[in-house]
């Protein structure tokens, strides 16, 4: 009686080990599962980081290589519309004095004091075309996050595919005010990013792969544990 007593003691305590390893491997496989939601936003952060930078630097080096336009002296309503049309600008017969003679009129190029008042009242350059493709650009995000939060269930990598199409264009033709180095900038805090995301996502990847390993150990404990109680059973059947 006292070694049936004990064994069921054991018994007791067996099935309480196994209980609590069923719990312990429930949590783990709840946490495999929000690690494996964090790594697919992680990499479709990266896919789309990418992109960006891709687009930044496609747009980035013809701007770069492309040389300064040439001062304008006169700006009519047709040069502010037609700002990619370099002008040739000659002198105006206001401009000419009258005892001038012909040898000393400028042919092909402003006289000093024509120069600096006409470049003076040039309006600067438009951002109206920049803006709206910061406001698409930010209205996809929005519905990127939205996306993000609530993916569908079902053909997640065509929707990825259909929400990464609906990136706004960016303009071939980049205006004058945004210079190399304001570029620059931007491409180097989007590479910082970029690195960020990636070292994240590593560091996840790391931790799903050590839990995923845990969970297979704590799986083959219980079997173990569950064999071992199935035995038990039988021996205790038995000695009764």
């Amino acid at each position: 009686e006292a070694t049936i007593s004990r064994h069921d003691t054991h018994t007791r305590d067996l099935q309480a080990s196994v209980a609590a390893a069923n719990a312990r491997q429930a949590s783990l496989a709840h946490e495999v599962a929000d690690k494996t939601k964090h790594v697919d936003k992680l990499t479709q952060d990266l896919a789309t980081a990418h992109k960006t930078n891709a687009l930044l630097l496609a747009n980035t080096q013809p701007a770069a290589s492309r040389p300064s336009p040439p001062l304008r002296t006169v700006a009519t309503s047709s040069t502010q519309s037609l700002e990619s049309i370099p002008t040739i600008t000659t002198a105006t017969p206001a401009a000419i004095p009258s005892t001038a003679s012909p040898a000393t009129i400028p042919l092909h190029a402003p006289t000093p004091s024509t120069d600096a008042p006409s470049t003076s009242t040039s309006p600067p350059p438009s951002t109206s075309s920049m803006e709206s493709v910061l406001d698409a650009i930010r209205a996809w995000k929005d519905m990127a996050d939205a996306w993000s939060r609530n993916p569908p269930a079902t053909s997640t990598s065509s929707s990825l595919d259909v929400l990464l199409g609906q990136f706004p264009a960016l303009p071939r033709r980049i205006p004058s005010e945004l210079g190399p180095s304001k570029d620059a900038a931007a491409v180097a805090m989007l590479q910082r990013r970029l690195a960020l995301v990636d070292k994240e996502y590593r560091i996840t990847h790391t931790k799903y792969i050590e839990l995923k390993e845990l969970c297979a150990r704590q799986c083959v404990r219980e079997a173990d544990l569950q064999n071992f109680v199935v035995r038990f059973n039988e021996i205790h059947a038995l000695v009764w």
